[in-house]
């Protein structure tokens, strides 16, 4: 095959092909990349497969003979081409780290990812009409000029006034500069769980990485660590990443490892689910995680025989009202034994009113798309001071989303492959923490989701359904309401009990 301006030099030329599926929700698409090498002679050629076989294109790097891109009229003088590529040498190429391999492998199907979702997002205009955004929204009224708020807490990040008098103007750039700081900090101390591989298998099955199917636990997994964080070091907490972290901190890190017996990991998660149907590898929606989350955090003991379930309660919301006798029954009341298997719902006992976690599994929406109505009310949500954000997304694409700006939304996104990482005798903590959000509008996600609150003590709980109610006011539709009592069908004893016996009979499963 002849290389343009080089037909001569090249005696051997070598093409790869990479093929790349991306799932859209009626098909796969696939994207193919070809790769190309040359070599001068038979040797080059030999060592060009050697390089190949070391690297096994983990890393999706494009190769470019460095000889072409520099020759132009003048020696040095690099072509267009020097400024599309990152060059590197042969030599150097087989000593790649596998974290660098797998970071750009993990860019190029986040792209392809977009990509594929632009498309999606085009043809659901053409065949559902276009997005609707509500008309305070539109165009005079963006995003930019909103403040943004996280997990509750309010920044004014918005540019400088051009009427503004020179010394105000001068005193607005610093106050929006220090905001968009404390927002940066704010948004990186949230922990961010990812797809991982390499850590034990996940019983019954032999899987070691949860790629391709484990994006609502993870996201399920975040929402719940920003509970804890909220729980035992307080909203204002921030990490300090030039200073150790917090023994706290670390300890609710290794909540969330990936190991068979830590409180919250994947494993628990994962084998939960097959009290909802959901066999180890299987997509879950928000419901499911949500009902996975509420029976791990009832069996959430310590060694020591405490945990999070002995100082604050967590209610799930399932019919888009909070009953204010269930949510006092849950915070007023904690398991009296530990360990798992334990009849929770009937062996509970007496306590002061404690800290409440709140899981609210909610459709906004037919088809694949949130309606429009609802989408000034969610963004509501996101502003209130108990708000933990929500789990959701894009169809089989699930998302942590923690702040909104306008109507749009920031999101952590856990359709990143890293390799395993121990944290029993250290805590490297960066592969915790995301550096560079997502963001998109709320226009866009998908109808299912599940929202989180934390209350504080009782006199937050009762200020959270004051806000509820003046959102819900005059809606003849709300996303959620509040009521002073449950119907007689929702029961927290009945519903625990049943959700004991199933993964009791799941443990057995286990076991033979």
């Amino acid at each position: 095959m002849p290389v343009e301006g080089h037909e001569d030099r090249f005696q051997f030329i070598i093409k790869v092909s990479s093929q790349r599926s991306v799932s859209i929700r009626h098909g796969q698409w696939w994207v193919q990349r070809d790769y190309f090498f040359a070599a001068v002679d038979e040797e080059e050629m030999n060592s060009w497969l050697d390089i190949m076989h070391r690297v096994r294109f983990e890393s999706d790097v494009e190769l470019v003979d460095r000889a072409y891109c520099l020759s132009g009229s003048e020696l040095g003088s690099p072509r267009a081409l020097d400024k599309q590529y990152t060059f590197i040498e042969s030599q150097d190429l087989g000593m790649m780290s596998r974290q660098f391999a797998i970071q750009t492998h993990n860019s190029m199907a986040n792209a392809t990812r977009k990509v594929a979702e632009g498309v999606q997002t085009f043809f659901r205009n053409i065949v559902d009409g276009p997005v609707v955004v509500p008309a305070t929204h539109r165009k005079g009224g963006g995003a930019a000029r909103n403040p943004a708020w996280l997990v509750g807490i309010r920044y004014d990040c918005g540019p400088d006034s051009p009427r503004a008098r020179s010394s105000q103007a001068i005193s607005n750039k610093q106050a929006h500069a220090d905001a968009r700081r404390a927002f940066r900090l704010d948004l990186q101390s949230r922990l961010w769980f990812t797809y991982r591989n390499g850590f034990k298998p996940i019983a019954p099955t032999k899987l070691t990485s949860d790629t391709g199917w484990g994006c609502m636990l993870r996201s399920g997994q975040m929402i719940l660590a920003q509970a804890l964080l909220h729980h035992y070091l307080r909203r204002d907490w921030r990490l300090q990443f030039n200073r150790p972290p917090a023994r706290k901190y670390v300890e609710i890190l290794r909540w969330f490892e990936d190991d068979p017996n830590a409180m919250f990991s994947i494993h628990k998660i994962a084998q939960a689910g097959v009290q909802c149907n959901r066999n180890v590898g299987q997509w879950f929606g928000p419901d499911t995680v949500s009902k996975c989350l509420r029976f791990l955090w009832h069996t959430a003991y310590t060694n020591e025989g405490t945990g999070p379930c002995q100082t604050a309660g967590l209610l799930l919301v399932e019919d888009r009202c909070i009953y204010k006798d269930m949510a006092e029954e849950v915070a007023s009341s904690r398991p009296a034994y530990p360990g798992l298997g334990q009849r929770m719902a009937q062996a509970r006992q007496p306590c002061s009113w404690r800290s409440l976690v709140i899981l609210v599994p909610v459709r906004l929406g037919v088809g694949s798309r949130i309606n429009s109505d609802y989408i000034p009310r969610l963004a509501a949500y996101m502003k209130f001071p108990q708000s933990l954000g929500f789990i959701g997304g894009r169809p089989r694409h699930s998302y942590y989303f923690v702040g909104v700006q306008g109507y749009n939304t920031y999101y952590l996104d856990p359709h990143a492959t890293q390799v395993y990482q121990s944290l029993r005798t250290s805590a490297n903590i960066s592969s915790f923490h995301c550096h560079s959000p997502e963001k998109m509008s709320l226009a866009h996600i998908d109808p299912s989701l599940a929202l989180g609150f934390y209350c504080d003590d009782k006199s937050d709980f009762d200020d959270l359904c004051r806000r509820i109610a003046e959102v819900a006011k005059g809606d003849s539709n709300p996303i959620l309401s509040v009521s002073e009592r449950a119907p007689d069908y929702l029961t927290m004893e009945a519903d625990l009990d049943e959700i004991a016996d199933d993964l009791e009979y799941a443990d057995s499963g286990l076991e033979t």
